[in-house]
């Protein structure tokens, strides 16, 4: 999907939707925005009959706890409902299913 770093492998024909990035503006959190943003990505996933979309998300809130735990526990705990994060929890929340 990103070819060396690089968003230059686009297949216009592709089955998938790749979701680069989300982001909001902190003064704008909290209001929907970013659920907006999913659901609109995935009405063009059903728009055009593709299979899905895909997206990375960085565990955003990762680096208060990484003296505490590892990156794998966090995920992990993030995963289950034990912790939260503020981009995989709200992924989660949308429905993608982490990998």
């Amino acid at each position: 999907m990103i070819q060396g770093g690089w968003l230059t492998s686009h297949e216009p024909n592709g089955e998938w939707l790749y979701g680069a990035d989300v982001g909001v503006h902190p003064a704008y959190r909290g209001r929907g925005l970013a659920t907006a943003l999913y659901a609109a990505r995935q009405e063009l996933v059903w728009r055009l009959g593709l299979r899905g979309q895909v997206t990375a998300g960085m565990m955003r809130d990762y680096g208060a706890v990484s003296d505490r735990m590892s990156a794998r526990e966090y995920y992990d705990a993030v995963v289950a409902g034990r912790n939260r994060d503020s981009t995989l929890s709200m992924q989660i929340g949308v429905g993608f299913e982490p990998r």
